[in-house]
């Protein structure tokens, strides 16, 4: 337990360091939680886990205070849970082991998500999530008149995009796509994560591959559910339930999307293996991306081999040794 002190703490202020003081890497925060869940024991990844709250809840505490500003329970509250919304929910990673990984770390991203909605209701933060919004998006769309020459265009351009508009555009985004969004959070972190680990300990760690990757059938109902929830939201105007079911969509949505680049890999190995040849792929790759919205109908399709191989096995010699 001792020999792990040095670990716990250089974990835990490396999250606080990742929150606080190097907001590009703010997204990826979680990595070094991830590290210690792989290569150290169980009770180890959840002393770190809670160090890097106790830490970072600290921090947020004197920030808040040395703003001048007086301390009240909600700025206290704000700042204590703020980021601990997100560091918490990483103890779901000791869930068990016949939780599969991947199912583990969406865990992680739903709790996640129904704690900030949670924490936005019953206190005041989400005016002042509102108000920094807004001040980026002013501040944003000041930047993007200054890249507009003077004349028409500049004042067609200006009249498109008011900072209401991108303000709005940006807020819809957050709303239809938060689930997806800490998902993936914590699901590249924790790849992030392993492929730190395996550089060190090829023969203790096992690699991952994507040829392997295979969903469990359940995922298709919440995929359906979602899309018809849709359509429901759509025909009865009633912005909460398109909310939740673009989440639902797009959170289900990702699990095929990754199902269905794994069909791609596979076959893309298969045809290196036969024609010894890339200029195929690289042609097949650009004619898809230099289409209109190419990168969406990629997705698309993409999403769309993930579920069809639910029903019609596309990978027929592949067997099937997907764990994660």
């Amino acid at each position: 337990m001792s020999k792990s002190v040095p670990a716990v703490l250089v974990a835990g202020l490396a999250v606080v360091a990742c929150i606080h003081w190097l907001p590009v890497l703010s997204f990826f925060f979680s990595v070094p939680l991830f590290v210690l869940y792989f290569v150290r024991e169980r009770k180890i990844f959840a002393i770190s886990v809670l160090t890097a709250f106790v830490l970072d809840s600290l921090v947020s505490v004197f920030t808040a205070a040395w703003g001048g500003s007086p301390v009240t329970l909600s700025i206290l509250a704000s700042a204590i849970f703020g980021s601990g919304f997100f560091i918490l929910p990483v103890l779901f990673m000791m869930t068990g082991s016949k939780v599969r990984l991947r199912y583990r770390l969406a865990l992680a991203g739903i709790i996640a998500t129904f704690s900030w909605i949670l924490f936005f209701m019953v206190t005041d933060a989400g005016v002042s999530l509102e108000r920094m919004m807004r001040e980026l998006s002013t501040s944003s769309a000041e930047m993007l008149y200054e890249m507009i020459p003077e004349g028409f265009e500049r004042a067609t351009f200006m009249a498109q995009l008011t900072p209401d508009r991108l303000f709005t555009f940006v807020r819809d985004i957050l709303l239809f796509s938060v689930l997806p969004i800490c998902i993936l959070m914590y699901a590249v972190s924790c790849r992030f994560a392993a492929s730190l680990v395996r550089m060190f300990r090829k023969d203790r760690f096992p690699l991952f591959r994507s040829t392997l990757f295979f969903n469990d059938f359940f995922l298709f109902y919440p995929l359906i559910i979602g899309m018809c929830g849709i359509m429901v939201g759509k025909m009865t105007e009633i912005r909460l339930v398109s909310i939740i079911s673009w989440n639902v969509t797009l959170a289900a949505g990702l699990f095929f999307i990754f199902q269905g680049f794994g069909i791609l890999h596979f076959f893309i190995q298969l045809m290196q293996k036969k024609t010894r040849s890339r200029f195929f792929i690289f042609f097949l790759f650009t004619t898809i991306l230099l289409l209109l919205n190419g990168w969406m109908v990629f997705l698309g399709c993409l999403l769309v081999a993930g579920v069809v191989e639910l029903f019609v096995p596309l990978r027929a010699r592949f067997d099937n040794n997907d764990d994660n």
